[in-house]
């Protein structure tokens, strides 16, 4: 599944509400707990030439993977 920045930091935010804080701090127990665990990633996205007027026009869009471990945890999102 894939989040934009602020998706991750609203579920972020969530999960510091209604667990401890070990859960968001450790991969772990994140993993164990919530079934997840988080990918930060930068995909560069190329605009066209009529776009930017050069050659390397583009810019970096921040997304965050969840990587789950386990599929009856996923409705936590839902």
């Amino acid at each position: 599944m894939v989040l934009t920045t602020e998706q991750w930091q609203a579920l972020e935010k969530k999960i510091s509400e209604e667990y401890p804080r070990s859960v968001s701090m450790i991969r772990s127990c994140k993993r164990e707990v919530l079934g997840f665990t988080e990918r930060h990633h930068r995909r560069w996205v190329v605009k066209t030439l009529e776009e930017t007027g050069c050659w390397n026009g583009g810019y970096y869009n921040e997304e965050v993977h969840l990587d789950f471990f386990d599929e009856a945890k996923r409705t936590f999102l839902y």
